[in-house]
């Protein structure tokens, strides 16, 4: 063993000492730190356990090659062991070398391996089979060796590539030989080997050189500084992809991408294919490994350290390249152990791309690193107390999410939200939560109510098909039932009597009433549960007690209308206009009979209940139309004369009684019309209220000859009535009859016009009668030419047609019996001689003689 592998071996052994686990690795950041970080990391971490760590424990790493299916791990003790990805040893440990083993290489499928030893051995065996395995020594150390990636496919040659000072290609050829051709030397020791299809890149003193294999030719020479590539500090290359090439050397990181000539004949022949620099940056940290994850790199670091003390920890950083920076994305510290004794030429990165999968190399550790699922963002998260986050990752994310559930995060978040006394956003979330889980709901309601919140979780108890136990719902009734009567009541409303036991409800809330009697919350909420349990006529009781304008809705839904009439003054306390509607509604259920008697201490209620029975009902209203008649004098006179007019069925003398004694004059004369006293009607229009026209009008509607003379009369003495009699009374009194009796010498204002006007009316009363007279005699002359034409018009008389006395045929083709025919227009037809003599224009049948006595 080299006095390096044995004090590696050492720093190994004392590191195991302080180890907690080779389980799974949770210090991902420095344990030291009291500062959280501000950003969530990019990769999760763990530590590989298992046989691998069992080994480590024994001997320390020194090399690390990574495969899809293998993990392969060479140590100072010159020994490669194959493990799987868990750290399981798959395969024998094979000690092909006596020195530490440097570099381990596998070709792409995974069946042949290469390493080399600073013992100058270089050894190719396969792993399921002796074919194509090779033993090579060599004079001086061997640093790096790489495989052909398709090293085990046929007819590739069975390259290999091996660095020492010089680059040296081993290509199989006839007869199973090995062609050895050095394809480059004289630039110092050989660093790091890289192969990616037909391009091998490798570093050495003099920089980063790239071959094409195919073309058989050196294509790009990539310089690095002399100060960044001393020759104690390995060289890190890794391909991204067939074209893109990574270089970290100390303190530099370089990206550079194959370039062809744009010309096809030049690009077929190899002409003019180079490397290009596209990215160049320089670090504050030493580059132990690199390696690529989508549009990021991801590096492997060391900070620098000038004195002989403990070294630091190692880093894994991502960051995100930029033509002459970079931009740091996350940085995570890793807990190797015994990094304190590890530089940073001790510390290896691997990965496997399509997986995005990173595995860190230490003599006394193997470190896993997988970019962070679903559940490593949640469980951050978590970590730091971003419950709402968590929960709406959890939810966005449905099945991809397996190391955590709606219920458990939720949970966590509710315990958040109660500690910080938001009872109402836990409240809300509970659906959310814990959707159809009785027993979850129940114990999280328990919890409120040991909080004394039931009311901020009331609103969102479960209330449908699903539901909690009764006893939920009922404590939750009983508590806001002494604490909270608005709510209490609120609930009663809401909720469906199904959720809970209403008899259990009814009997405590009956209990609460004993200490507050007149609480209205209680008293309401307690007629709605009487309604659940169909005890209407308590919740009426109750509702019409608190004066509530349920009790209309109630009446209305449950049909309670008979219920209601001898209640109704009650009811019209509550609300005037919907009462006299309800009782209207069906008279047949609440008799006018008990509503009328129960409204007479209400006079306005009756009378609006009474007009509203005429308009609805009037076949059942008849019989108060006396009453009606008095209630509309007293508190609503504009409708009374309507109701006088319509109506038939009050007493004539007692409207005209309330009307006389109320002074309403025009009901009043109206009614003494209709009672036959027009006289003193027509004085009363003429003494009461002065108005010619109304007594005019009052005449006409009357059309009474000795009316006219009294209105005549009685305006003889007045001119301006005079004037008004003149203008109205030409066209239903000779006018010459008020004209007579005008005494000589009367000034009468307007008496022209008056006269005019008579004349105008009169004329239009002739030309009225002429016009009618030439009506009729044009409508006479009009209808008897019709009837001529009527005459005149034939009757068809069919062959078969039979005189409706003898009933011999009417018409023969033989002339000698022809007879004379008589039809008339009812279409019968006769015989001339059947028809009796002394009316012969007239038809019998139609006149129903009996035809006998034609014989």
């Amino acid at each position: 063993m080299s006095e390096g592998a044995a004090a590696a071996a050492a720093a190994a052994a004392a590191a195991l000492d302080d180890a907690d686990s080779i389980g799974e690795y949770s210090g991902s950041l420095d344990s030291d730190s009291s500062e959280e970080p501000a950003d969530e990391p990019h990769l999760k971490y763990e530590r590989m356990g298992s046989d691998l760590a069992l080994l480590l424990a024994a001997e320390p790493a020194t090399c690390l090659c990574v495969h899809p299916k293998l993990v392969l791990v060479g140590t100072g003790l010159g020994r490669v062991h194959v493990f799987d990805h868990l750290g399981n040893r798959v395969r024998p440990a094979r000690q092909p070398h006596t020195l530490c083993v440097n570099e381990i290489s596998a070709d792409e499928a995974g069946e042949h391996v290469a390493s080399c030893s600073d013992d100058g051995t270089v050894c190719v065996h396969g792993l399921y089979s002796r074919d194509n395995s090779h033993s090579l020594t060599f004079d001086a150390p061997v640093k790096t060796v790489v495989l052909d990636p398709q090293y085990s496919r046929p007819g590739t040659g069975r390259r290999f590539a091996v660095g020492d000072s010089r680059v040296v290609l081993h290509e199989k050829t006839f007869l199973t030989r090995l062609r050895a051709t050095t394809i480059h030397e004289g630039d110092g020791t050989v660093q790091a080997l890289s192969w990616r299809g037909p391009l091998l890149a490798w570093a050495s003193n003099g920089g980063v050189r790239v071959y094409h294999t195919e073309l058989k030719r050196v294509i790009s020479l990539i310089r690095c500084d002399v100060g960044e590539r001393p020759a104690n500090h390995r060289c890190h290359l890794f391909w991204r992809d067939p074209r893109r090439l990574l270089v970290g050397w100390r303190r530099c990181v370089q990206m550079a991408v194959v370039r062809e000539p744009r010309d096809a004949e030049a690009r077929a022949s190899g002409v003019g294919t180079h490397m290009e620099i596209t990215h160049i940056f320089r670090t504050e940290f030493l580059v132990c490994g690199l390696a690529g994850c989508g549009d990021e790199l991801v590096l492997l670091t060391q900070s620098e350290t000038g004195g002989s003390g403990p070294r630091p920890r190692p880093q894994v950083r991502v960051i995100r390249p930029l033509p002459e920076d970079y931009e740091e994305l996350s940085t995570d510290e890793l807990t190797v152990r015994g990094f304190q004794n590890f530089s940073s030429n001790q510390y290896r990165l691997d990965c496997l791309a399509d997986e995005g999968t990173f595995f860190v190399l230490a003599p006394s550790d193997v470190i896993v690193a997988r970019p962070r699922d679903t559940d490593d963002h949640i469980e951050w998260l978590l970590e730091h107390h971003r419950f709402e986050e968590a929960l709406r990752e959890l939810q966005a994310a449905g099945p991809a999410v397996r190391r955590h559930c709606l219920q458990d995060v939720g949970r966590k978040y509710l315990d958040s939200l109660l500690q910080e006394e938001q009872y109402e956003t836990a409240a809300s979330l509970c659906h959310t939560i814990f959707g159809r889980n009785r027993t979850l709901w129940e114990e999280e309601v328990y919890r409120f109510a040991a909080l004394r919140q039931l009311k901020a979780i009331s609103g969102y108890l479960p209330r449908g098909d699903f539901h909690l136990d009764s006893t939920v719902y009922e404590m939750v009734l009983y508590n806001f039932m002494r604490t909270d009567q608005a709510e209490f009541l609120r609930l009663v409303r809401e909720w469906s009597p199904s959720l809970y036991h209403c008899d259990a409800v009814v009997n405590a809330a009956l209990e609460q009433l004993l200490h507050d009697a007149d609480n209205p919350c209680l008293l309401q909420a307690l007629g709605l549960l009487y309604t659940h349990q169909c005890r209407h006529d308590k919740a009426l009781a109750i509702y019409l007690k608190l004066g509530h304008p349920g009790v209309f809705d109630l009446v209305t839904k449950h049909e309670l209308h008979a219920a209601v009439a001898d209640r109704a003054a009650a009811l019209a306390r509550v609300d005037e206009a919907r009462t006299v509607e309800l009782l209207t509604e069906r008279p047949e259920e609440s008799p006018p009979e008990r509503v009328v008697a129960e409204l007479t201490a209400l006079p306005a209620v009756l009378y609006r209940y009474l007009w509203r029975l005429y308009q609805r009902h009037r076949h059942l209203s008849g019989k108060y139309h006396d009453r009606l008649v008095e209630l509309s004098a007293e508190y609503e006179r504009g409708r009374l004369m309507e109701l006088l007019r319509a109506s038939g069925e009050y007493s004539l003398q007692r409207a005209l009684h309330v009307c006389q004694t109320r002074m309403l004059i025009p009901e009043t004369v109206y009614l003494l019309g209709r009672t036959g006293a027009t006289r003193e009607a027509l004085q009363l229009i003429m003494n009461q209220l002065a108005d010619i026209k109304q007594a005019i009008a009052f005449c006409k509607e009357h059309d009474d000859s000795d009316l006219w003379d009294d209105l005549i009369n009685y305006c003889l003495d007045q001119p301006v009535m005079v004037k008004e009699l003149l203008l109205n009374i030409g066209t239903h009194v000779d006018p010459r009859r008020l004209i007579r009796r005008i005494e000589d010498g009367l000034a009468i204002p307007g008496l022209r016009d008056a006269l005019v006007q008579i004349l105008h009316d009169y004329k239009v009363q002739v030309d009225l009668q002429d016009g009618c007279r030439r009506i009729l005699v044009s409508d006479r002359f009009q209808l008897h030419a019709r009837l001529q034409r009527c005459g005149a018009r034939a009757v068809p008389v069919g062959a078969a047609a039979a005189c409706c006395v003898c009933g011999g045929g009417l018409l023969h083709r033989d002339p000698a019996k022809a007879a004379d025919l008589v039809t008339f227009y009812c279409r019968h037809a006769f015989h001339r001689v059947c028809l009796p003599a002394a009316r012969p224009g007239a038809c019998i049948v139609c006149r129903n003689e009996p035809r006998g006595r034609l014989r």
